[in-house]
């Protein structure tokens, strides 16, 4: 069972808020549920709306089948009623004319229960009793969410009940009910922004600087909803600038610290960053990705910037980028991110996307169990017991032990100049050489603790898709539908996106009869370092330049023409 519910109208219309009291409720009621967002750069007006696509196995891709379309706008009607399914339905005011209007007017219904400001409210009661859903669900979530108004919430709960009611009751929506399900009974309605911030607490972030930038303020947000219980200092910086340089100088002090920004704030971070990389302290980047060049579509999605994260900064310095690949691993992920950080004494970049950040879905309960929890500073009796403390000691992997100031009689020096192993300027050329050698030796050292990529299927002598990031679970419905009709495809989905592993990757890479790149990008990305990895070019690319994710419909579509003709 597959039910897809598009909640539609302008901005300022409460859909964010309609699709998160239902989505909460569907996933109370026992099943799963995924949403995404489509809105415009805009505070009032346009045409955005919320999918939510109930089913009771996880992971579902995203899609443009609709079959209940709440819509609070006239505009919704005419550009997205194309979509619904055969058995759909268009929910709005009744005089809005279609032929597949359900006698459930959004108006009238407000109306009667007292005022128009309760659209919302009725359009979630409409959807929820379209689809089966006992109205004690609602209740305890609308009265949490409008509990502060009395008034307010007297007026929602009496258009909950009488929406919930002429929706239940209408015949023509009985192909629409849900059975009974518990696949979700013990999730979370979580949003992707939401599970980063939790995965940094749980990697042990101490500090958080930045500024606010779409997609990524969300992240800031939760990281100061969350910072007094988890003890975190936030600190909105005046630039971006400012907030990598305090991240540097946070983490040389001995704190966890991380920031987060889009393309155009990384782009002012470039020189903080190199300034870690040449003072090899750790830290922790998420860029949200939306498209480009500057502005571009500040509300959309993109898969552009593997590129300039791997190359962000002048001089060479290695540096770690990771790609989580749904709202769970959103959390682990970037849990992992600190550990690696402070393991290896490098930035790691955690790479995401608007759908991934605002995606919203029906989760297991995230756990801290089995993340690493060690730290890589030396203790101060380790420090009581060192002779001569030496920051950037040449050592065989690269790395060299750290030291947090002020936790022993030693020094503590580091210089954004060349510099020698105790942390002091230099000019002299022959150091100069051990220390640009120390560091390519820590790059070395990185590759080897990449991860491997994921594989779903044989590869050898046969066709491979190549995915990574956000849109894995399209990805996997697409192909397990076309390899249900004997396509014998394979999937490799990447989520440690540099240093790639050049052994396993290439060993995978080469072994398939034909290699297909699936990416939110114009072009380069990553068949640039699969060919640099791998020495083979992909054989063929399937793109979007539009900023809206790709969908299982039009996946199918595309790796018929290209993969399978």
């Amino acid at each position: 069972m597959d039910i897809n519910i598009r909640i539609a109208g302008a901005a300022g219309q409460g859909i964010q808020t309609a699709a998160d009291l239902l989505g909460k409720a569907i996933t109370r009621g026992g099943w799963r549920v995924s949403s995404f967002s489509d809105a415009e750069s805009r505070i009032r007006g346009g045409l955005n709306f919320t999918h939510l696509r109930v089913s009771e196995l996880p992971g579902t891709g995203v899609t443009n089948r609709v079959d209940i379309l709440v819509a609070l706008s006239y505009d919704a009607v005419g550009k997205l009623a194309p979509d619904l399914t055969e058995r759909g339905v268009v929910v709005c005011n009744e005089d809005w004319k279609h032929p597949r209007r359900a006698p459930l007017p959004i108006v009238k219904l407000a109306e009667e229960a007292g005022s128009k400001r309760v659209e919302s409210t009725v359009a979630v009661a409409l959807a929820a009793g379209l689809m089966g859903l006992d109205i004690a669900l609602l209740e305890p979530l609308v009265r949490e969410h409008f509990g502060g108004k009395p008034d307010v919430l007297e007026t929602n709960l009496k258009a909950l009940a009488s929406a919930h009611a002429a929706a239940w009751e209408w015949d023509g929506g009985k192909a629409l009910r849900l059975p009974a399900c518990d696949a979700g009974k013990d999730c979370l309605w979580m949003a992707g922004h939401e599970a980063i911030a939790l995965g940094a607490v749980a990697g042990g972030v101490t500090f958080y600087a930045g500024y606010p930038m779409s997609p990524s303020t969300s992240i800031f947000t939760d990281i100061a909803n969350f910072s007094k219980e988890a003890g975190i200092v936030v600190e909105q910086a005046e630039d971006e600038i400012s907030a990598i340089n305090l991240v540097a100088g946070a983490s040389y002090a001995g704190a966890r610290a991380m920031t987060a920004t889009s393309g155009g704030g990384f782009a002012l971070m470039v020189e903080g960053i190199s300034l870690l990389g040449m003072i090899e302290t750790p830290a922790v980047i998420v860029l949200g990705q939306r498209p480009g060049p500057a502005t571009g579509l500040p509300t959309r999605t993109a898969q552009s910037d593997l590129n300039f994260v791997r190359f962000a900064g002048h001089g060479i310095f290695p540096r770690i980028v990771l790609a989580p690949c749904s709202v769970s691993d959103c959390f682990e992920v970037t849990a992992r991110a600190f550990d690696l950080a402070e393991r290896f004494q490098v930035p790691v970049i955690v790479l995401t996307d608007q759908l991934q950040i605002d995606t919203v879905a029906s989760v297991p309960a995230p756990s801290a169990d089995g993340l690493p929890a060690e730290r890589y500073l030396l203790t101060p009796k380790e420090l009581d017991e060192i002779v001569d403390y030496r920051r950037f000691e040449q050592t065989e992997t690269g790395m060299s032990p750290m030291a947090a100031p002020g936790d022993s009689r030693h020094t503590v020096v580091v210089d954004s100049d060349e510099h020698d192993e105790e942390g002091h300027m230099i000019e002299a050329a022959e150091i100069a050489e051990r220390m640009g050698r120390k560091r390519l030796r820590k790059a070395a050292s990185v590759e080897k603790a990449a991860w491997a990529p994921s594989v779903v299927g044989k590869v050898k002598g046969r066709p491979l898709v190549i995915s990574w990031g956000s849109s894995v679970e399209t990805v996997n419905e697409a192909l397990g539908r076309l390899n249900a009709e004997g396509a014998g495809v394979a999937h490799m989905h990447l989520s440690w996106m540099w240093p790639l592993p050049r052994e396993p990757i290439s060993s995978i890479v080469l072994s398939a009869a034909s290699v297909t790149l699936v990416e939110n990008s114009p072009g380069g990305g990553l068949a640039s370092v699969l060919r640099e990895v791998t020495l083979r070019a992909v054989d063929h690319e399937i793109r979007s330049v539009s900023g809206r994710p790709f969908s299982v419909e039009f996946l199918i579509e595309q790796l018929k023409k290209v993969v399978l003709a």
